[in-house]
């Protein structure tokens, strides 16, 4: 095949969709920056903050209704058609998706547009604590994971989960070593009030989020004679109520 030397110098399109633009840009910026180097890229997700930021590194951000937590099937075929708006007008050469409503719906739109892609499963998530939603997340995933390229993974939990429920092809599973923030924008500083280290922790108790580990690990520091503060910031889901009572006395 001849390419003139517009065609060749083209960087391929890539588009990335999520449920939130702000904690993408948190936790995503430096990857963003890494990836607008080699391709054109554009994300979809819905307006929830930094949007002005993302689009000053010359990425833009294309809103897209979604509801994170309604599982109303109105509101769903409403976002796949979005999703197919999207494709028919962006035509990106490759999509990446995050969180599980563009893992499972986005994918089906690629699928069906043969555009290829990759599903990003950032953890199980609350679909996967109740049968009747594990079921059906189940029956989600199973057709975007297997038409993916590949499947990123931050927990082995979660891949092991996927593989041993056949939701995934054990050679389609790419696993990382988590996620986190930049040192550069949040570097380690000393502490300032008598020499104790001062933790706050913002958001849900929950056991995705890996509260059995946190509470353990305070437990073992605190044996170990460490002196430092945890303030807890956030609302309790199952049994962690008595279980922060226990360890704040």
């Amino acid at each position: 095949m001849v390419r003139n030397g517009d065609e060749m110098k083209r960087k391929l399109k890539l588009l990335l969709a999520t449920n939130h633009s702000y904690m993408f840009y948190r936790f995503r910026k430096e990857l963003m920056e890494e990836l607008n180097r080699n391709y054109e890229v554009i994300l979809s997700s819905p307006h929830t903050g930094h949007e002005q930021d993302i689009a000053a590194l010359g990425i833009p951000v294309i809103n897209i209704e979604l509801s994170r937590r309604s599982m109303n099937p109105l509101t769903d075929l409403k976002l796949i058609r979005e999703y197919r708006n999207l494709i028919h007008s962006e035509k990106p050469d490759l999509v990446i998706t995050y969180s599980i409503k563009p893992n499972v719906y986005l994918s089906k739109v690629c699928q069906s547009a043969g555009i290829p892609y990759f599903c990003h499963v950032q953890g199980l998530g609350t679909a996967f604590q109740k049968p009747v939603t594990a079921k059906a997340a189940s029956l989600l995933y199973r057709r975007a994971a297997r038409g993916a390229e590949g499947v990123f993974f931050e927990n082995q939990s979660s891949s092991e989960y996927f593989i041993s429920s056949g939701l995934t092809d054990k050679d389609k599973v790419i696993q990382l070593h988590g996620a986190g923030v930049s040192i550069r924008d949040y570097p380690y500083s000393e502490p300032v009030e008598n020499g104790i280290f001062s933790f706050l922790y913002l958001g849900r108790f929950m056991k995705e989020k890996g509260m059995d580990e946190l509470l353990l690990a305070l437990k073992e520091l605190r044996k170990e004679g460490y002196q430092f503060v945890f303030d807890f910031a956030g609302f309790c889901e199952d049994e962690y109520q008595s279980k922060l009572d226990e360890i704040c006395r």
